[in-house]
């Protein structure tokens, strides 16, 4: 509970879930306990870096 995901890891699962041809769901609950589903299709992660001007 209140524990964040690490982009990293959600890069993992979704392409073990592509790989074996399954929907990756993810599931949320929000503050009022209601849970809110996500389907992902397809992300990328992208590396930027930071500029400190």
């Amino acid at each position: 509970e209140g524990t964040p995901i690490e982009l990293r890891d959600l890069d993992k699962i979704s392409r073990v879930a592509l790989g074996s041809r399954k929907d990756l769901i993810i599931a949320t609950v929000d503050r009022l306990s209601k849970p809110i589903y996500y389907s992902v299709k397809k992300f990328q992660l992208l590396n930027k870096e930071e500029s400190n001007d």
